[in-house]
């Protein structure tokens, strides 16, 4: 069995912030086809959407998934909960709070998403001692809705009924949703995905490559050109003789 493998790194104020906003926006796009309004528009303003991406990337929780140097996918997580959304007595709960969980569309459908949920529930017991995964969702995808309960998430009330915890004005991913994190001892690591844990985007393997077109979710990429290949070889052996004549350079 194959396994496909990605960084995972914690994003930073830069650059990075562009390639949030990116994904978020390569998401609305297809959102809008959807029977939904999610991201129809930054909420509730453009500045503020930024603003709160910042704020992520500044306290150190906003994490990127990289597929070699291409970014495809990227989620934020705290312990600490949106007093809006959850009432005191599950703020005094060790929980994990998930917000902007994106996955490119070109890496959807494959698993990435529940893996990702499965990292992000695993990272947060380790850096938290959380027990309680959470998520709020935008309150009429109802298919994010569905997604969701399939990965074993639930309201906290149990009810088959989305929960709303606020309305739509003060707050839109007023849908809350939760589900048990696994200890150590139960866990089973996903089997076809695997995550390489990196501190920033200078330390991944692959960060002084040039940008390079994305692996396709199988694993398999486009042949090689067979051209530019053999034009790189006849360079380099062009180049011989002058290596050979200043062996000092």
């Amino acid at each position: 069995m194959s396994i496909q493998e990605f960084i995972v790194y914690r994003a930073t104020a830069g650059p990075d912030v562009d390639t949030v906003i990116g994904l978020i926006d390569e998401a609305s796009q297809w959102l809008r086809l959807k029977d939904t309004d999610q991201w129809a528009r930054p909420w509730p303003d453009e500045e503020s959407r930024r603003q709160r991406i910042l704020d992520g990337l500044r306290t150190g929780t906003t994490w990127i998934v990289r597929d070699g140097t291409v970014p495809v996918a990227t989620v934020s997580m705290t312990d600490e909960g949106n007093p809006l959304l959850w009432r005191p007595d599950e703020l005094a709960e060790r929980a994990v709070y998930l917000h902007r969980l994106v996955i490119s569309r070109k890496y959807a459908g494959h698993g990435l998403g529940a893996a990702l949920l499965e990292w992000a529930a695993q990272e947060g017991r380790r850096e938290y001692d959380a027990t309680l995964l959470r998520i709020d969702v935008w309150r009429d995808n109802l298919d994010l809705h569905a997604y969701y309960r399939r990965l074993g998430f639930r309201p906290p009330n149990g009810s088959a009924e989305p929960e709303i915890r606020v309305d739509k004005e003060r707050w839109p991913s007023g849908a809350v949703f939760q589900r048990r994190i696994p200890d150590a001892r139960t866990y089973r690591k996903n089997q076809k995905i695997r995550f390489t844990l990196v501190e920033n985007a200078s330390q991944a393997p692959d960060a002084e490559r040039p940008m390079e077109s994305p692996r396709h979710p199988s694993g398999t990429r486009p042949e090689p050109i067979l051209a530019m290949a053999t034009g790189m070889l006849l360079t380099a052996v062009n180049l011989l003789p002058l290596i050979s004549r200043h062996p000092g350079t």
